[in-house]
């Protein structure tokens, strides 16, 4: 009689769960015998049907499920027969251990629109900031560090358009583009609520090519292969807001808004502030370029 309310106060309370959950990307389902990752479909009396990953159904009794966890490894359920560390255990048929947080690989490409910043960078005879594009293409790493939160750790190659309006090389006045390339480091800090994210971190960039130097003026657009200019590595900080699209327990889309900026400036050129009537030049000022970007990124994430 005493075994007979003990199942019976099992069942009530797996019952309760089940209600309470209804279809749930369990992620993780501890059995006797194996790990499963997938979908739970349906939750009956005596079983439970789960979607694998590999799209098969499977109908398990209840009685030998231990534990379910959710996408994070957080413990959901856990059967009032067993012991937790039973449940923690990592199963030589399983999957591995559902307690570990989990890492993703994303791949991210994005665009936007870039300039130097009129606060901290030098414009010698009050020449002024101009836009340009910028691109990028990163692939990163993501990982659980407790409920909700995630690091972030990106490689990114990304080309930077760094311009200034109103200076002169030999002659000409104008724009001068210096379309740039780097390989830049991401370490950011991810916090998500439900399928929104939003991010903080810092970058390293370290530049590729010394950029050739355009100059485009009223009559003409000219341009020189001497850079006129030392491209610099520099420090930055990054902001972004986005979302996440699950198509699966392991494929999901990713779009955000970010913002960049630099600590220091990405390119340095002496510029003319004065030159002779034979067009030599007399005097020279320092331009110091720091960058800032805002752009719209998408992209893939999937669960290694």
């Amino acid at each position: 009689m005493a075994l007979l309310l003990w199942n019976s106060k099992r069942v009530s309370i797996f019952c309760l769960f089940c209600a309470c959950l209804k279809p749930l990307a369990a992620e993780w389902i501890v059995t006797t015998t194996k790990t499963i990752r997938g979908q739970i479909l349906r939750l009956e009396e005596n079983r439970i049907v789960v979607r694998n990953d590999s799209g098969e159904e499977q109908s398990l009794d209840k009685n030998i499920v231990l534990a379910i966890y959710n996408d994070d490894g957080r413990l959901l359920w856990l059967n009032p027969s067993v012991k937790a560390e039973e449940a923690l255990q990592d199963n030589s048929t399983g999957n591995g251990n559902p307690s570990l947080p989990p890492w993703y690989l994303e791949i991210v490409l994005g665009a936007g629109l870039m300039s130097s910043s009129s606060w901290f960078s030098s414009y010698p005879l009050g020449s002024r900031y101009d836009f340009a594009l910028s691109q990028e293409l990163q692939a990163a790493l993501s990982h659980g560090v407790e409920d909700g939160s995630q690091l972030v750790f990106g490689l990114a190659y990304t080309r930077r358009t760094l311009s200034a309006n109103g200076v002169q090389f030999d002659g000409l006045y104008g724009v001068a583009f210096w379309p740039a390339e780097f390989m830049e480091l991401r370490l950011g800090y991810r916090a998500v609520e439900g399928f929104l994210l939003a991010e903080a971190g810092l970058l390293r960039s370290f530049p590729i090519n010394n950029a050739p130097l355009t100059v485009e003026s009223y009559s003409r657009r000219t341009t020189f292969n001497d850079a006129r200019a030392t491209i610099h590595g520099f420090w930055g900080f990054y902001l972004q807001l986005g979302a996440i699209w699950e198509f699966s327990t392991t494929l999901a889309a990713l779009g955000f808004l970010r913002y960049d900026h630099g600590l220091g400036s990405a390119l340095e050129a002496n510029v003319a502030t004065q030159t002779a009537l034979d067009g030599s030049i007399v005097s020279t000022a320092p331009l110091r370029l720091v960058p800032w970007n805002s752009g719209i990124y998408v992209g893939l994430r999937y669960r290694i």
